[in-house]
């Protein structure tokens, strides 16, 4: 059992290649499949949405390289 916010966990895991693409979602990138403007689709075919908040920061980390 974990009793904690997603601020919390997101604060754990920075810079360890862990995206906060919505307030309800931290991904590893490495299980990032596609990136489009408003989601990331995962190896096992789920589809996430990117919140409008973190779109030009996820944008700006694709470019780098997923």
């Amino acid at each position: 059992t974990f009793y904690g916010t997603m601020q919390e966990v997101a604060e754990q895991v920075d810079g360890k290649g862990f995206w906060t693409i919505h307030k309800s979602y931290i991904v590893n990138n490495l299980y990032i499949r596609k990136y489009s403007y408003d989601n990331v689709e995962l190896d096992d075919n789920v589809i996430l949405p990117v919140s409008r908040q973190r779109r030009e920061e996820i944008k700006k980390s694709c470019s780098i390289g997923l």
